[in-house]
């Protein structure tokens, strides 16, 4: 297989050379013009809700005749859906800190067990400056001020371990655990924001919602429990021992069946949660106006590459995710954008609706550009990374560059090179039939990298679970 007919391979290496050095690389912000948005009046209020855990491909999937997402596909019809948007890693950790500080993940360092460096700049610490009201609610352990994910927060509040929250439930014999119900910490955070709509009225509100679902275990409660399963799939229980067990290992398709059939009722669950809460949103003569972001941390796998969960490969069903946004009263000629984003882009998107110029640091672009004026002339290039908790699993880095994707594996060097666009599975590796694209991608990562490092933020401090906190993070998989 090959990407370009031989005769014509120097003047297509030549012709991406060019673009790509004369573009900003999709994440050089410094170089963008500033401009300042005048609101009128307050500014408006800001609320972002993640799903953790959810495949891009779940917001519009059927199964039989059946939506496994109806609330969010309705509210989608309102919004603007970025259609080939990616999490900058495959875990939450990284890829919240780069949610928040709009860097790439080799630009800060963050991974399970390393903090936020100091000296970087948080979206929550600018949207507190510039005079907002800043809450985060997250069921994750992982979103947490250990990590410095707290930054900025007036208060973050990490429901997954707070017993007023979480509670505790057996995942399987022997196998305690604790989950954050979505309805619970929902209520938890439109009770926070009511109030501070009363106590404060003219201060805007930023919330950052972090769901848990559907995040493993795939254990929904009735209804939602029982509505994906079909003929010929096998029982399955979708407790995280339980496909840990299969891991790795020949999946058999009926076994296989049974727990995306787990998963997709897990993401129902989480849906309709999610569409309650917009609903309030919508109804709510002050936050009708709020300006709504629906994403998620990271994709989800299942069998595609020989891996289930997340946290261990960099390859697109552990990267690409929803991401939707909606601006009531925004005129944006484009409901759906199909040029490439990634999380990064979200931060420089919500200071400009707050009416703030992004800190240079920022490397993202504003995402309702691409609404307003389409794709930008010049191509983009992504980081992701995986960074697993478990030492058996080697670390990866890769870069996407227009269509081409280069992975590389950090602890052997090994590379593999990938043509999106003729292969969106990622099958055909042309690193050795195409060594001078391979060069010319290994180039552009290790460049890449080298502006990250250049960035000179330093090190976080080490930032090891707390001994009560290590019991919660091994019933969802992160420590053995």
């Amino acid at each position: 297989m090959t990407l370009f007919p031989d005769r014509n391979l120097g003047l297509a290496l030549l012709v991406l050379c060019l673009a790509a050095s004369c573009a900003r690389s999709g994440q050089d912000a410094g170089t963008e013009p500033e401009r300042q948005v005048e609101p009128a009046g307050r500014p408006p209020d800001v609320v972002v809700v993640v799903l953790d855990s959810l495949r891009a491909d779940e917001l519009l999937r059927e199964v039989g005749r059946r939506r496994v997402m109806p609330r969010l596909a309705a509210w989608a019809r309102s919004a603007v859906v970025f259609r080939n948007a990616r999490a900058p890693s495959c875990s939450t950790p990284t890829s919240v800190a780069a949610l928040f500080t709009s860097l790439p993940v080799p630009a800060t360092g963050v991974d399970f067990h390393r903090a936020l460096p100091d000296s970087a700049l948080t979206l929550a610490q600018v949207l507190r400056r510039a005079g907002y009201a800043t809450r985060g609610y997250s069921a994750n352990p992982n979103v947490t001020a250990r990590l410095g994910l707290d930054r900025g927060f007036d208060e973050l509040v990490e429901a997954y371990v707070d017993p007023a929250l979480s509670e505790r439930v057996r995942i399987q014999p022997h196998h305690p655990g604790w989950i954050v119900r979505p309805e619970r910490l929902i209520e938890r955070a439109w009770t926070d924001l009511l109030g501070a709509a009363s106590s404060e009225p003219g201060k805007p509100q930023f919330v950052y919602l972090h769901l848990l679902q559907p995040h493993a275990p795939y254990q929904p409660p009735a209804p939602h429990r029982d509505m994906f399963v079909h003929a010929g799939m096998q029982p399955v229980a979708g407790s995280i021992p339980e496909i840990a067990r299969h891991d790795g290992r020949p999946l058999d398709p009926a076994w296989l069946a049974g727990l995306r059939a787990r998963y997709d009722e897990h993401v129902h669950w989480a849906d309709a949660a999610t569409g309650e809460l917009l609903d309030r949103l919508a109804a709510h003569p002050r936050f009708r106006d709020a300006a709504v972001i629906v994403l998620s941390d990271h994709g989800e796998a299942f069998g595609e590459h020989g891996r289930l969960f997340h946290n261990t490969t960099v390859f697109e069903e552990m990267l690409r995710i929803p991401l939707l946004v909606r601006v009531p009263g925004a005129v944006l000629p484009r409901a759906v954008v199909d040029a490439p984003v990634d999380l990064l882009d979200v931060a420089p998107t919500i200071c400009r609706l707050a009416g703030i110029d992004p800190p240079p640091q920022f490397w993202g672009h504003d995402l309702l550009d691409l609404a307003r004026e389409g794709p930008p002339a010049e191509r983009r290039e992504f980081l992701a990374v995986a960074r697993p908790p478990a030492p058996k699993f080697p670390p990866y880095v890769a870069l996407v560059s227009g269509r081409l994707k280069l992975i590389r594996n950090e602890r052997s060097g090994r590379e593999s090179l990938f043509d999106l666009e003729a292969d969106p599975e990622e099958r055909s590796d042309l690193s050795a039939e195409q060594p001078q694209l391979l060069e010319f991608a290994r180039g552009r990562l290790d460049g890449m990298l080298a502006r990250c490092r250049g960035l000179g933020l330093g090190r976080g401090p080490q930032a090891p679970p707390l001994r009560e906190e290590i019991e919660r993070l091994r019933s969802l998989g992160y420590t053995r």
